[in-house]
């Protein structure tokens, strides 16, 4: 079953429209629509939302089990405001979210794989900074 799909029956099973599910989640009616139908992902504020009203877990949705892959990232909330980051940084975010979240496992693994050579040369410059200032 598809991520949509599993959206959908879940609706379903709760005997909800989809205009009744848009005002308990506080979003677009379309939207809605537009996930059931594939024509957009649902957001992580979404499957947050869906959380939070329902109990129903983010894995189950995106990965048809409360498992989900054993080495999947999941985005935390940041210690900064979203809104203060620039555009450009903003954009690349979103679109690194949306490759973690699809379907793609090649682009999402070569993602990964960026992720954590960035932060291993981030690290290093963190320790590399500390041990400089104790001097």
């Amino acid at each position: 079953m598809k991520r949509c799909e599993r959206i959908k029956d879940f609706r379903e099973k709760k005997d909800l429209t989809q205009e009744e599910l848009t005002k308990i989640l506080g979003c677009d009616p379309s939207y809605i629509s537009q996930i059931e139908n594939e024509i957009r992902k649902p957001s992580l504020e979404f499957l947050e939302k869906l959380n939070k009203a329902f109990g129903i877990s983010s894995d189950y949705i995106l990965y048809g089990s409360e498992e989900g892959p054993k080495n999947h990232i999941m985005f935390m909330e940041a210690e900064f405001p979203y809104e203060t980051l620039s555009a450009s940084i903003k954009k690349s975010l979103d679109n690194a979210k949306e490759i973690l979240q699809g379907e793609n496992k090649e682009m999402s693994n070569l993602l990964k794989d960026n992720i954590d050579s960035i932060l291993r040369i981030v690290r290093s410059n963190q320790k590399k900074n500390e041990n400089e200032g104790g001097k």
